[in-house]
């Protein structure tokens, strides 16, 4: 393994000859909290900021000469080509200047430092980047609206306007002064590879488990001390059971619960920590710990919010004390198997029987305020919208038309501009699964959500967190294996819920792991959005918040906002409603309050670090 260390006083050297040779302006401290390295070699100018775990084995394989994690990098590149990156393994970004042409590779899942750019500037950091803007940003008023919906804006756009960031595995070429982005995982070539393998279910499951244990091995490297994030399930459960098949060390697993939620997983993990002789510690959330939500909006550049938010940022936080090596976390896993299997079956049965127009009819309704009062017809509305729209990432905030209502938008859009180039027919239900997982799960959930997330909490506490299941050996050994492999079952009985997700692994574990642990039906892992917005007098502070920023007094829709604040306050206290119908009231009044903050903090410079800073 490869962990990049240097002085970020030679990231200045590069720093100057970007501005020299080429015009852009770079924030100097784009390397902030990251191991890095640079060098020269022949006539490129490099930096290497992250984590790559297989460049000594690529050394060996193509017979590179280079003596540090740079000149292997330098070397690849010259051998391979733009490409080079596809074969690397890890979380980084890779800088490589020569004359007037400018090189930025982020690695494929995006667990590297983010990328923010505009025709004259880049940093890491969007917060650093506005600083360097000669004029104020113009905001992009559908990218909130798309914050508003989905709780995130998809790449390669962003809230402003003229600032873009680069997508995961993709490269950034400033060159004769254009700008060109290229991206080497493509749909075209998913599909194309998709379900190719011929081996049976058990080689293939002895594969996986294969490529796990080397995943592992890995990121483990000569560390000495290791975290694990552990809940009750195969994911991490199965991370713990390999680690300890190569390392006898020092294991601390971390969990996160709830206050008062009756499907916490905390004791299971705590059990399962016992059994495989890994020190445990844990932490309860009971709705307090919002008041860190500044120093996240900072952190994390664009408006975001995703359920698990507060979660990894505690476990960040526990963690920061514990000084590991590294920690591994099973982020992912249920995404590179593919999610929604069983609306996704119903999608195509509705589809095949010519039902969907009466789909369609049921969610144009939808827009109407009935279906968001009356708690049947939400859940009508929901389970609706979730099959119908199977090749979305999952709305739990505003619908489309109310986002755009609220962002003062004057034409709705039909749908959001990062899927409307998605195909729209599919030949097979398999082919449609494979879409969904490419599009969906890996494009969106995984990187602009899930690792987006996990890893710039981890770098804005000083934690290296990487993620075993997203090996690029295990990407590329995935992609190619039937669907029944992964999703076991028929359209049929994948529609009726009996289908086995993720089948090969847990066929690979149900002999490792405890029958508790096997044995047990998943839970969901939700976090209980409610509780952070359960308190009367709470509410009211954030009520304040929100009313008192630019983006309510001088951007939003008031009225529409007021309304909301209104439905909440009458349903906030009643906890027998259905769990999704609160969960996603919930999830609105925390992207309100989200982009509120963001707005002082981004645009207006607010310099606070808790809640009581923005009253």
């Amino acid at each position: 393994m490869h962990q990049f260390y240097g002085s970020f006083e030679r990231e200045k050297d590069l720093q100057n000859s970007i501005s020299r040779e080429i015009g852009l302006k770079i924030y100097h401290n784009l390397a902030f909290d990251q191991n890095a390295a640079f060098c020269s070699c022949d006539e490129y100018t490099a930096l290497c900021l992250g984590n790559i775990y297989n460049l000594e084995q690529l050394k060996k394989k193509y017979d590179l000469p280079g003596h540090n994690a740079c000149q292997i990098i330098h070397d690849l590149f010259i051998l391979k080509g733009d490409a080079w990156s596809t074969l690397a393994d890890g979380e980084f970004v890779v800088i490589m200047q020569n004359g007037n042409e400018l090189n930025v590779w982020r690695d494929r899942t995006g667990a590297g430092p983010q990328v923010y750019y505009s025709s004259g500037f880049f940093s890491s950091h969007l917060y650093h980047l506005l600083r360097l803007l000669d004029a104020s940003p113009q905001i992009d008023n559908e990218s909130l609206m798309t914050f508003l919906g989905i709780g995130y804006i998809p790449s390669p756009s962003t809230s402003l306007k003229g600032i873009m960031k680069l997508p995961a595995g993709s490269m950034l070429k400033y060159q004769n002064n254009s700008l060109k982005i290229e991206s080497f995982y493509h749909f075209d070539t998913f599909i194309n590879n998709a379900g190719t393998y011929n081996g049976t279910i058990e080689e293939a499951t002895q594969m996986y488990k294969q490529l796990h244990e080397d995943s592992i091995k890995d990121r483990l490297g000569s560390s000495q001390n290791v975290g694990v994030l552990l809940s009750g399930g195969y994911d991490s459960g199965g991370n713990l059971w390999a680690l300890r098949q190569a390392y006898y060390g020092k294991i601390t697993a971390i969990s996160i619960g709830f206050k008062d939620n009756p499907w916490t997983e905390v004791p299971l993990a705590k059990k399962l920590a016992k059994d495989f002789e890994a020190d445990f510690l844990s932490y309860e959330i009971n709705g307090k710990e919002l008041d860190d939500i500044p120093l996240i909006i900072r952190q994390l550049g664009d408006p975001f919010q995703e359920g698990g938010l507060m979660v990894n940022d505690l476990t960040m936080k526990l963690a920061k004390d514990l000084h590991f090596d590294v920690i591994l976390g099973g982020d992912g896993n249920d995404q590179m198997f593919g999610t929604s299997i069983k609306e996704l079956a119903m999608h195509w049965k509705l589809q095949r029987a010519g039902l969907s127009w009466l789909q369609k009819i049921l969610n144009n309704a939808g827009s109407n305020p009935f279906f968001n009062k009356n708690v049947q017809a939400f859940r009508l509305n929901f389970h609706n919208r979730k099959i119908l729209k199977i090749i979305e990432s999952d709305c739990f905030g505003f619908h489309l038309q109310q986002a755009a209502r609220i962002c003062n938008l004057l034409h709705s859009p039909k749908n959001y501009s990062y899927c409307q180039n998605y195909p729209h027919h599919y030949d097979s239900f398999d082919e449609l699964y494979y879409a969904r997982n490419f599009l969906i799960d890996i494009e969106q959930v995984i990187n602009e959500v899930i690792v987006f997330k996990a890893s710039k909490l981890a770098d804005f506490y000083g934690n290296h967190l990487s993620f075993p299941y997203l090996s690029n050996d295990l990407y590329n050994f995935l992609l190619t294996l039937p669907r029944t492999y992964k999703a076991k079952g028929t359209v049929d009985e994948l529609a009726k819920g009996k289908g086995i997700a993720k089948f090969i692994h847990k066929n690979y574990l149900k002999n490792e792991l405890p029958p508790y642990i096997t044995n047990r039906k998943k839970q969901g892992g939700f976090a209980p959005l409610p509780l952070f917005f359960k308190n009367t007098e709470r509410r009211q502070v954030l009520k304040l918040i929100i009313r008192n920023s630019r983006f309510y007094k001088d951007f939003a829709n008031q009225s529409l906002i007021e309304s909301f604040f209104i439905e909440y306050d009458q349903r906030a206290s009643n906890e027998s409603l259905w769990f999704w119908y609160r969960q996603t009231l919930a999830f609105k009044y925390f992207n309100l309050l989200v982009i509120a903050i963001w707005w002082e903090i981004h645009i207006e410079q607010h310099q606070g670090k808790s809640l009581s800073d923005f009253l």
